[in-house]
């Protein structure tokens, strides 16, 4: 019998680290087993701090993952805003009141 095939698209994969990671990343593993043939279409260069390098062993050698190169947006809000690289989520911290931060979310 062949598998048949699923697209998987997802923002988080491996090194990234979390729940998001996890979900898609046990999908991928077990969904040969009830007889799909996961693809992955993952960014090739993801913004994000939390890494797990220990994840990426979970991942099968005959598993399709298809990367792309994306533009973020977050790169330029925190380059106008002058805010270090890092998480994207910390970007909408409210530590102080800066003009672009009150100009993109009210």
């Amino acid at each position: 019998m062949s598998l048949r095939p699923v697209l998987i698209i997802t923002y988080y994969w491996p090194p990234s680290a979390g729940s998001g990671v996890q979900r898609w990343l046990k999908f991928a593993k077990y969904l040969p087993d009830f007889g799909w043939e996961p693809v992955i279409f993952t960014p090739e260069n993801p913004d994000f701090e939390l890494q797990d390098l220990s994840l990426e062993k979970d991942i099968s050698p005959q598993l399709e993952v298809i990367k792309f190169p994306i533009w973020e947006p977050y790169g330029v809000f925190r380059k106008l805003k002058g805010a270090p690289s890092g998480d994207p989520a910390k970007i909408l911290e409210k530590k102080k009141n800066h003009f672009w931060t009150g100009l993109a979310f009210g």
